[in-house]
């Protein structure tokens, strides 16, 4: 069980992928080179593996663990935790990755970092995810938001549990 998150873009977008995923830390990850799938897989076969392109209108797209909800509450700007960001975006009324949505994660990227050593404690004692995995996932979903103007393409924000 865990969080799919997805931002739809109005536009298609060119992706580069293998085809290839990974289960890594309580993250699903793509692996998008050959040279990916040869560090993750040194002994296989990967001939019949290659490198494409696609074109679809889904930006970014992820799986994180339910297991690191509580750490993400726990990070918290304006009353508003980074676990309600991701987990409920619609309850919070950002239907759309707005330039609010993405200040807030920015801020609380910064707090992520900032707070380290106190979030670890919240680290799931089974062992699946950490505050890396959260840190990932987070600052990949910052990256590519802060790369889209949103002001010019709507941007849904779509976040299934």
């Amino acid at each position: 069980m865990g969080l799919d998150l997805s931002i739809e873009a109005e536009n298609y977008h060119v992706h580069k992928t293998t085809g290839v995923f990974i289960r890594a830390n309580g993250c699903n990850i793509e692996l998008k080179t050959i040279e990916e799938v040869k560090a993750h897989f040194p002994d296989y076969d990967i001939s019949h593996i290659q490198e494409y392109e696609y074109m679809d209108n889904i930006i970014w797209d992820r799986h994180i663990t339910h297991n690191l909800y509580e750490m993400a509450c726990h990070v918290v700007i304006n009353n508003i935790s980074l676990g309600s960001l991701l987990w409920n975006p619609i309850e919070n009324g950002y239907y759309y990755a707005n330039k609010e949505y993405i200040y807030y994660l920015n801020e609380c990227l910064k707090l992520l970092i900032k707070n380290k050593k106190e979030l670890e404690k919240y680290n799931p004692k089974n062992g699946f995810g950490n505050y890396n995995t959260l840190f990932d996932f987070l600052n990949s979903l910052v990256d590519c938001l802060n790369g889209i103007d949103v002001q010019k393409e709507k941007c849904i924000i779509h976040s299934y549990v």
